[in-house]
């Protein structure tokens, strides 16, 4: 499945071809979900060159390992626990995990492009959500707070959030980290609360409105963050 390389908030378009490229893939994420990693990892990353090869080599490696898991859970149940050991090792035998040459052009693409999309002197940041006019509302909320989690994940991974292994050696009782510039803090604190937001919201906000308006604060959110936490270290 070939998918055209342009801007992210052209992408958006091909949502479901994107979530298509997941799913022959054996992921259980959705498209939302990861560009909602990509995104937390860039925004938390140091500045180094970008490895899409080594991030897609990472991400099949987590689908491959969840699938495992998967499958031995299903066949855990029917086994008896003398052979638990053996099917294990069937099952990750069994377990393998096919892209297209095409289609891991398209998802080391999406790495860049979301890094791009992040620092545009323009500031047309886009999250790749459901079409809006193809998708029911409740769909897209919970694609949204999928998206917010996934950044949150994300964020975490990339290591800019917590204490840094200088300081956590010389750490003395009594001494603290750093804490994180208070515009940060909001940030999380906004952004963990917009992670946990459902369909029930909705019957009491101006659906189409409030949906809107949570997806342009999520923009501003993030763009606060990647703005923060690049120039200057918090540890």
């Amino acid at each position: 499945m070939a998918i055209s390389t342009h801007a992210l908030d052209e992408w958006a378009r091909d949502y479901d071809e994107l979530n298509g490229i997941l799913e022959d893939l054996g992921s259980a994420t959705r498209i939302s979900e990861l560009h909602g990693v990509v995104s937390g990892l860039h925004c938390g990353s140091s500045g180094a060159p970008l490895n899409p090869a080594a991030w897609l080599a990472s991400f099949i490696d987590e689908v491959k390992q969840d699938a495992q898991m998967m499958a031995a859970e299903d066949d855990e149940a029917e086994v008896e626990a003398e052979v638990e050991a053996e099917v294990e090792a069937e099952v990750e035998a069994e377990v393998d995990v096919e892209l297209s040459e095409a289609d891991a052009e398209t998802l080391k693409r999406f790495y860049v492009l979301t890094a791009e999309d992040l620092t545009s002197e323009l500031f047309e940041f886009s999250l790749i959500l459901p079409d809006d006019e193809h998708s029911s509302l409740p769909d897209r909320v919970t694609a949204l707070a999928e998206w917010v989690r996934g950044f949150l994940v994300g964020l975490g991974l990339s290591g800019r959030l917590s204490p840094s292994p200088q300081h956590t050696q010389n750490a003395v009782p009594g001494d603290e980290a750093e804490p994180m510039p208070a515009d940060v803090q909001e940030a999380l604190q906004d952004l963990s609360a917009i992670a946990q937001v459902d369909t029930a919201v909705l019957e009491e906000n101006d659906n189409e409105r409030y949906y809107s308006e949570l997806v342009e604060y999520v923009k501003i959110l993030v763009l606060t963050l990647n703005t923060t936490l690049k120039p200057v270290a918090l540890h």
